[in-house]
């Protein structure tokens, strides 16, 4: 009976109001779907999460930037030593401390280059990425075998490599106290590690095979033109090109204040919250402004990766606007509609002589108000009949 029932239902239902339906269904999965969607491209990006991940379990709540500083204008790393002997006072001086044994702020630099590396199968030249302080945690590369490097090891003497160069100069993954040797130095590999997996990443690293070193390492390589396979060759300068923050945040825009004042010829990004829908409408309302760099800067692969998501989002949010248009504006008649049926249900059931006396109020006022009309149309002609007299 139920089933015969059902199919009478649908019957009984006009051909728009089926189309209707079905359009309203389709549309409701499409917003559905480019929700989700929006959400896990936002939630790949792992270089922007560094704040949430430091963060844990603590109450205070702590903000990531990012600089980038200009071509042949790069920063040193005595004056990020600098600035981080200056980051603990201020955040004392507002009664803003950090647990007994923790840190209120985690750093990471790093610059870029190429460099010839030789292994037993060969030799390569690998986009070089020189990291200091926590860049590993800031990038938390999948390790295939091994361990990161450390601004805190001991020696600055090892590498890692990524999946292509260990591949090329081993023949495998699992390399952890091999040799290489760069400029006729010998360094100790300590892990390989694979790439990021999201698309935005794949598309933005620029291929081939990839290196990781200690800054002063890399900047203490003489960088030549020549000079035969023992030299390296170390391209561009060793200037620091990039610097990323995590610190606490006791007012909204602290950390992107402190970084802005430090390094005043870079270009500082928030990293934080960068992809949430206010943010992306953001993006959408400087879309055409985006592509008008009036620094000469060369972003790293992460941060181009970044904005290529920036981008996508700002695709989708507009997708999912058309989309749940429609879905939402029926919602919303469907909500309202019933909220007027319950209220007459109410009106009608608890106070049943409501709606009578209502009734009887409107009337009557309608009634005075054709009254005074009247009495003022007869005294209207009253003083024409005199005046005509």
């Amino acid at each position: 009976m139920a089933g015969r029932r059902k199919k009478r239902g649908l019957r009984s239902l006009k051909r728009g109001q089926i189309i209707f339906l079905a359009v309203l269904v389709l549309l409701t999965a499409a917003t559905g779907a480019l929700i989700w969607a929006y959400h896990s491209t936002a939630n790949a990006m792992l270089s922007q999460q560094e704040a949430a991940r430091f963060r844990g379990a603590s109450e205070l709540r702590f903000s990531q930037v990012s600089a980038f500083f200009p071509v042949d204008g790069g920063t040193s790393q005595q004056a990020i030593y600098t600035f981080r002997n200056g980051i603990d006072a201020p955040l004392s001086e507002i009664g803003v401390e950090a647990p007994q044994g923790g840190s209120l702020w985690k750093d990471a630099y790093s610059a870029t280059g190429q460099i010839s590396i030789q292994g037993p199968k060969g030799n390569a030249t690998a986009q070089t990425i020189a990291v200091g302080g926590d860049w590993f945690a800031f990038h938390p590369l999948t390790l295939r075998s091994g361990t990161y490097i450390y601004e805190s090891d001991l020696m600055h003497d090892r590498v890692v490599l990524d999946e292509t160069l260990a591949w090329q100069l081993f023949g495998g993954f699992d390399l952890a106290g091999q040799e290489v040797r760069i400029g006729g130095q010998r360094f100790i590999i300590a892990g390989v590690v694979a790439r990021e997996e999201d698309s935005a990443s794949q598309r933005s690293y620029p291929g081939g095979a990839g290196l990781f070193m200690h800054y002063d390492t890399f900047a203490s390589l003489t960088a030549t033109s020549g000079g035969g396979e023992e030299q390296p060759s170390a391209v561009p300068s060793a200037e620091i090109s990039c610097y990323e923050l995590v610190c606490a945040e006791p007012l909204t825009g602290y950390t992107s204040s402190i970084v802005t004042e430090a390094f005043s010829t870079a270009t500082v990004v928030q990293n934080t919250g960068r992809f949430s829908v206010g943010r992306i409408f953001d993006v959408l309302s400087n879309f055409g402004e985006r592509s008008m760099l009036r620094e000469a800067i060369i972003y790293p692969y992460w941060e181009n990766a970044a904005r290529y998501t920036e981008d996508v989002l700002s695709v989708l949010l507009v997708a999912i606007f058309l989309t749940g248009l429609f879905p939402a504006a029926c919602a919303a008649w469907f909500v309202i509609f019933n909220l007027r049926r319950v209220w007459l249900h109410v009106r009608d059931d608890w106070f049943p002589g409501f709606k009578d006396r209502t009734e009887d109020k409107i009337t009557a006022r309608g009634r005075r108000r054709l009254e005074e009309k009247q009495r003022r149309r007869e005294r209207r002609g009253a003083h024409e009949k005199v005046k005509t007299k």
